[in-house]
């Protein structure tokens, strides 16, 4: 086999069973966990929120509250979702769902680690600013500096790892895809409950006018076959008439034929 070929392992029956997402029990209901990962990713964001903002407070002090505010949300935007698909794409690349994903995990993951080292400087340099004065912690410049600093890593860290590892516990896309036609079903159903007793009316009437086509149908065939009876009993009577009159009873054979079904009228201009 030449080196240029690349080898695409796929899994198998057995470890998709184990870790693929066809599960039937995970796909319906939203999971305890779930709630869980969601109630920890939001404490962990308001956190992200205020430490970032105190360091932007500070780097950029001629800036507007606006300004701060849009670079605090974009830094915790951006943070928490790099980390967030670093989990999907590991659950992903487990789960052997997807073209390929193992690779994308080094695309997210490393500007997730790059944003953590630029404020974990910016963090010291703001650290050392702000301690050249004296802490008043009882601690030296270097001290606080590094207590700072190694705070705010840790806490980076950890948003990142609540965010990669809860979207890595409750990743699921078939439960998404349940979620979504389930809503559908729900829509669909308020929508026949809102139209339904039209329907119901709309039958009905079509089930008058059908019994009464069978009615009038029926009078028809009746009609029809009481006017060709009397028809039959006159040429009888007529055929007897005229056999008397002749005093021959065979002169009138063959002078009638059967009744036949009514034609159509001709059309009149």
């Amino acid at each position: 086999m030449d080196d240029d070929v690349e080898v695409v392992k796929t899994a198998s029956p057995q470890d998709l069973a184990r870790n693929g997402y066809a599960h039937p029990a995970e796909v319906a209901g939203r999971s305890m966990g779930e709630m869980l990962h969601l109630l920890a990713l939001l404490i962990t964001a308001a956190a992200d929120v205020a430490v970032f903002y105190a360091i932007a407070s500070i780097v950029m002090q001629d800036s507007s509250e606006l300004i701060i505010g849009m670079l605090v949300a974009g830094f915790t935007a951006g943070s928490l979702t790099l980390a967030h698909f670093v989990g999907r794409f590991a659950r992903d690349t487990i789960a052997g769902y997807g073209p390929r994903t193992g690779r994308w995990i080094l695309v997210v993951l490393v500007p997730w680690l790059l944003l953590g080292v630029v404020v974990f400087v910016v963090r010291m340099l703001v650290a050392e600013s702000a301690t050249s004065g004296g802490s008043g912690t009882g601690l030296s410049q270097d001290q606080t500096m590094i207590a700072g600093a190694v705070m705010f890593g840790g806490l980076y860290l950890v948003s990142g790892a609540v965010a990669a590892v809860g979207e890595f516990l409750t990743r699921n896309p078939y439960r998404t895809r349940y979620r979504t036609a389930f809503r559908a079903n729900q829509r669909a159903l308020k929508s026949l409950a809102r139209t339904q007793h039209r329907y119901e009316r709309a039958v009905g009437v079509l089930k008058v006018h059908t019994a009464s086509l069978k009615r009038e149908d029926q009078n028809y065939k009746s009609a029809k076959d009481l006017r060709t009876a009397w028809a039959s009993k006159l040429k009888r009577y007529s055929a007897v008439l005229i056999a008397a009159h002749l005093q021959n009873p065979s002169a009138t054979d063959g002078m009638t034929e059967p009744d036949r079904s009514p034609s159509p009228m001709p059309h009149r201009p």
